[in-house]
């Protein structure tokens, strides 16, 4: 765990930098910027020359607004204006089921934009969180390894872990890539329409005490569905119960991996925690603060 420990201490590093930054921005010459980040809304805000210069190249940056939300006090660490990059926490202040995407700060706004034009590569995902669930498998051994999909607590509450596959097929089944404390599913929903169908429950076919396994649970019928859902029972299996990946099998036989997870907590998602630079989540929080680092 010593690698998520020095991991919080550098993010906090970074962001207490940020603030520094952010302060002698905020001594510059405000001037006033015409702001059309979101569609169908132009805003003018109070800014200096460098938020300028930074705003209008912005404009043509991001695609596809997901959300805007509310948060003034950030301008007092953030300024007008602040470019921050790919974040994928699910929660932040007193908001909730947050998409991940590119966030900027037009104050006193958070935007969370689904594309980056100018992004040279995909987004790194966070450690531990829902995205580790998408695609092939690629956890190689059995243990606490980030590139797996784990709970914000080891055994505080029941968990779910929803996936999203490219296009609807005619699924027969699912393969669970359990790589720590498995043995924690008991019931598979489909969404089939607006219909939630549960497809399948019982006992893990993987059992509690392997250090890891596939689970393979077919499905009580067939439904043409690209989303599926995971109900765990995270108390009775003592520790993380961490998930790789989750193959969607069709009628054939052909597995196809998610696009994209949401879960009822992310280990890789860290509520109330400003999304600093340095890169994407987890952030660690202030030294003296509880941090979930400190409880693995």
């Amino acid at each position: 765990m010593t690698g998520r420990r020095k991991l919080a201490t550098r993010s906090w590093m970074l962001l207490s930098f940020a603030a520094v930054g952010a302060t002698a921005l905020a001594a510059e010459r405000a001037t006033n910027i015409d702001i059309d980040l979101w569609p169908g809304r132009s805003v003018t805000t109070g800014g200096t020359s460098r938020v300028a210069d930074t705003v209008r190249p912005a404009r043509a940056r991001y695609k596809e607004l997901l959300r805007k939300i509310e948060v003034a006090k950030d301008q007092a660490t953030y300024g007008d204006f602040y470019d921050f990059g790919y974040y994928t926490g699910t929660s932040y202040m007193e908001h909730t089921d947050l998409p991940p995407g590119y966030w900027v700060y037009v104050a006193p706004h958070w935007l969370i934009y689904r594309e980056d034009l100018n992004a040279p590569q995909p987004p790194v995902k966070a450690a531990w969180g829902t995205e580790q669930a998408t695609g092939a498998p690629d956890t190689p051994n059995a243990g606490d390894i980030q590139t797996a999909w784990a709970s914000t607590t080891a055994d505080g509450q029941r968990e779910w872990l929803e996936l999203t596959y490219e296009s609807p097929v005619e699924a027969v089944g699912v393969m669970v890539y359990e790589t720590y404390n498995p043995g924690a599913v008991d019931a598979v929903i489909a969404y089939a329409g607006n219909e939630q169908v549960q497809v399948w429950a019982g006992k893990d076919p993987t059992e509690p005490g392997k250090p890891m396994g596939v689970s393979v649970m077919g499905f009580s019928t067939a439904v043409n569905t690209n989303r599926v859902r995971l109900n765990i029972d995270s108390p009775s299996v003592s520790g993380w119960n961490e998930i790789d990946a989750v193959g969607l099998i069709d009628k054939q036989g052909k597995v196809h991996w998610a696009v994209s997870a949401t879960a009822s907590s992310s280990f890789g998602a860290r509520p109330d925690v400003p999304p600093g630079p340095g890169g994407p989540v987890p952030l660690g929080l202030p030294p003296g603060e509880s941090d979930r680092n400190n409880i693995r």
